[in-house]
């Protein structure tokens, strides 16, 4: 049977809990982040192929009035680091950024939400990171074994992240 990532995002966002293997194997699709929101959240899926180089899809969505996850509509991706080298730092930088995406949801009130996200890796000593967007902050604790991250928020802008170590020290971006 094959990767069905509006069934998958819809189980990982119900049951928190992420499917990151011990080591790479190739073809296989997982989920090494996710975001759950009050009323938003996004699945960052990984995959090694045969060739030796990794890909991404990440699926947004937002809670139906029941509260439950709607499967999303679509997903999107592009190329990546491999997830199981993660380096202190990237030339400095605590956070390397490989990029996102935007969609258009409906939330629990019927209306059309533009969500945009954000998905990488932190450095080794990252333990979570500051989101800041037009619409207020939020803390994202790394739950990915990997380090890997994925922030929605609504809006059209990507948000500002600012990771901290495990003494709450930001460190840079």
């Amino acid at each position: 049977m094959g990767w069905d990532f509006a069934d998958d995002t819809v189980r990982i966002l119900e049951t928190g809990e992420l499917d990151v293997p011990a080591s790479p194997v190739p073809s296989l699709t997982f989920a090494a982040a996710m975001h759950r929101g009050e009323r938003f959240g996004a699945v960052l899926f990984l995959r090694l192929w045969r060739n030796g180089k990794w890909d991404s899809d990440s699926a947004l969505t937002a809670r139906a009035p029941d509260g439950r996850w709607e499967a999303p509509g679509g997903c999107g991706g592009y190329g990546w680091v491999d997830p199981y080298v993660r380096p202190e730092t990237w030339d400095g930088r605590h956070l390397c950024t490989m990029g996102g995406h935007g969609t258009i949801v409906e939330d629990v009130d019927g209306l059309q939400r533009e969500l945009v996200a954000v998905d990488g890796i932190a450095g080794q000593h990252v333990r979570t990171i500051l989101v800041e967007s037009r619409d207020g902050s939020f803390e994202y604790e790394l739950t990915s074994p990997l380090g890997a991250f994925i922030v929605v928020v609504e809006g059209a802008t990507p948000p500002q992240l600012t990771p901290f170590d495990e003494r709450g020290v930001p460190l840079s971006s």
